[in-house]
């Protein structure tokens, strides 16, 4: 009987045979049915527990967690990149591009990481769950409208920092603000992914073998 259901309820079944083998000599029929009664009603709210956990767990193989691990691991490394990019164009903008040759190669950077990030969520997508890939792709086009406002700003620095952007009009005071509050958008939302993830990994039951 035992091998035919999960281990966690043949262990209960055990434990509840046992006490009732040991303990049903000494009682008469209507104490007996009524001590059953009582272990049914025992074994009733374990398996509600039971079900109640396993409702919050999402079970998969070694092999299966280990690629997922795998995979988040690359897509924050990737993401984080542009975190840090999005920091260090807000200190920069700060300093008003004070080397102007250097601040050229950061931006260049910058493209770079966000390409990259980019492949690399279109690579993984068809793998990773549609809210969490759609958390990251967020956080590309915040960090892409990010980058395209820092730049366009810094070509701006030699002409007073007025220029236009997307039909708008900007100062070098009014994008400073604009280009501070997206980073700050940019970095609580990475702090979201980053608990998301983490939750969904620790929801995660790996079954060995």
């Amino acid at each position: 009987m035992w091998n035919r259901v999960p281990e966690w309820i043949a262990d209960i079944l055990k434990q509840a045979a046992g006490v009732l083998l040991a303990i049903s000599p000494l009682l008469n029929s209507g104490i007996r049915d009524l001590v059953v009664k009582k272990f049914q009603l025992s074994f009733d709210k374990a398996l509600e527990n039971r079900k109640a956990i396993n409702d919050r767990k999402n079970y998969i193989s070694k092999t299966r967690f280990d690629k997922e691990f795998e995979t988040y691991q690359v897509l924050s490394e990737k993401q984080i990149s542009l975190v840090y990019d999005c920091g260090e164009s807000v200190i920069r903008a700060r300093g008003n591009y004070e080397n102007g040759e250097e601040c050229e190669g950061f931006f260049e950077q910058f493209s770079v990481h966000l390409n990259d990030a980019d492949i690399w969520l279109k690579r993984y997508a068809p793998f990773i769950s549609k809210q969490i890939f759609e958390k990251y792709r967020t956080l590309d086009r915040k960090a892409t409208q990010l980058l395209k406002l820092s730049f366009v700003r810094f070509q701006a620095r030699d002409m007073g920092g007025n220029f236009n952007f997307n039909g708008q009009q900007y100062t070098r005071e009014s994008s400073l603000k604009v280009i501070e509050t997206m980073q700050k958008e940019i970095s609580i939302l990475s702090d979201d992914i980053i608990e998301y993830v983490r939750e969904y990994l620790n929801s995660l039951d790996v079954m060995n073998g």
